[in-house]
């Protein structure tokens, strides 16, 4: 009786593991997602919307992911939007508390002059920051790419006033990263005309 007894506490215990592995592969990328949006929330830096989450070939991949108002130019506030966002992991990097690599394609930045939206915790002068949010979220990546860049900083009326189109990349993303930018640079003069590089 005690031998039954064992193997049915064995065989239930298989099953529950089961159930709660596919749980977390089914139901894990929804709740990262939705606490990495809480935590960017929290420190200020939301609204977050994702339209899509799902896992492909190790890695988690965000659709449509968008930081405060649209940056699509059809609002003329303050925020990004990304076509894709993938996150690869390994488990060794995951030990180790970083990602194994960041991608981000179709990458739309706006930031308004004297509306800063969703990225007024960022444009702090350091005392003020430090007395009114909590730490920055920080992660290690082994590499990073941004792939069909367009981030501009934007006059109150909606004319570019710096303006970058390119992508960028770097070999790994800490503390002090070494970030490559590819592309164009334009600007206005003060005498409204405008220049590029």
């Amino acid at each position: 009786m005690a031998g039954r007894r064992g193997t049915i506490i064995l065989v239930a215990s298989i099953a529950a593991l089961a159930a709660l592995g596919v749980g977390a592969w089914r139901y894990g990328p929804v709740l990262a997602v939705d606490l990495a949006a809480d935590a960017l929330t929290r420190r200020g830096l939301g609204p977050v919307t994702v339209a899509d989450r799902h896992f492909a070939d190790g890695a988690l991949v965000l659709d449509d992911v968008t930081l405060g108002a649209p940056a699509d130019g059809s609002s003329a506030a303050s925020g990004a939007h990304a076509r894709r966002i993938t996150l690869a992991f390994t488990l060794d990097a995951l030990l180790d508390g970083r990602l194994a690599d960041l991608r981000i394609d179709g990458l739309t930045l706006r930031l308004v002059d004297g509306q800063p939206g969703p990225f007024a915790p960022l444009l702090q002068p350091a005392s003020a920051a430090e007395e009114t949010t909590p730490a920055p979220l920080t992660l290690p990546v082994d590499g990073a790419t941004i792939d069909d860049v367009d981030a501009a900083w934007l006059a109150a009326d909606g004319t570019p006033l710096l303006r970058f189109q390119g992508s960028a990349g770097a070999d790994r993303l800490s503390s002090d990263p070494d970030i490559t930018l590819t592309g164009r640079l334009a600007w206005s003069t003060a005498d409204g005309a405008t220049d590029a590089a």
